[in-house]
Parts: structure tokens; C-alpha cells; sequence
């Protein structure tokens, strides 16, 4: 992905997650917040073996949070942990529900129509 679809998708899941109907911690939502305003974004594949749909580029998004993947930060493509480690981003503990919390969801969906009907306008 791209990085302005990184970024859309981590703002869509992290809206998602702020409505607080998934029972994730608040530490998670807090990671993720601190993912684009540190401005370290992971990296992630478009498709999967799944095909296109949201689950691979949203798994692939939160790795990082697992302690693997990995992700750009100024400038630098680093291992997942190193990234969060030098933004100052303590990965946040994962509970029961966490992983499907995360990856079940459409925010990539929603990402990109956001980047798409920003540029019609």
C-alpha cells in the first residue's frame, strides 16, 4: 500500500475503534494514534490469499503490534518493532479480542473511497 492508503486505513480503523462497540483496550486505539501522528506506517499488501478484500491489507497493517512486519519511519524501512521502538511507541499488549477487533473490519474500504471522493472534489 501506498502510504497515504496507510494512513487512510489506520484513521478509518482507528474511528472505528474510538465508537467503542469492539472491547479493545483503550491503549490500543492509543497505538494506532500514535502510528500517523509519529508518522511510522507499516507495510502492507494490497491483496492476499484471500483476494482483494480488507483482511490482508489490515493484517498485514497490525504486525507490527505482534512484534513482527515492518514499517517506514523517517525515511527508513525497519523491522515492525524497531520502527514503533524509535517513534517512541510502546506496542500495546494484546488481549482476547484484539486481533480480530483489528482485521475485521472494512477501513480499507473506507480509506481509500475517503482518498477517492477527496480527489473528485
Amino acid at each position: 500500500l501506498s502510504v497515504e492508503e496507510v494512513r487512510a486505513t489506520l484513521a478509518a480503523r482507528l474511528a472505528g475503534l474510538a465508537r467503542g462497540a469492539s472491547g479493545v483496550t483503550p491503549a490500543l486505539a492509543e497505538a494506532i494514534r500514535d502510528m500517523l501522528n509519529r508518522r511510522v506506517h507499516p507495510r502492507a499488501r494490497r491483496t492476499g490469499s484471500l483476494g482483494e478484500a480488507d483482511l490482508a491489507p489490515l493484517a498485514g497493517l497490525f504486525l507490527v503490534f505482534a512484534g513482527e512486519g515492518e514499517a517506514e519511519f523517517e525515511g527508513s524501512v525497519l523491522p515492525g518493532p524497531e520502527a514503533l521502538r524509535r517513534a517512541g511507541i510502546r506496542p500495546p499488549p494484546l488481549g482476547p479480542k484484539d486481533g480480530i477487533a483489528l482485521i475485521n473490519a472494512n477501513s480499507y474500504a473506507a480509506g481509500t473511497a475517503g482518498l477517492a471522493l477527496h480527489d473528485l472534489r
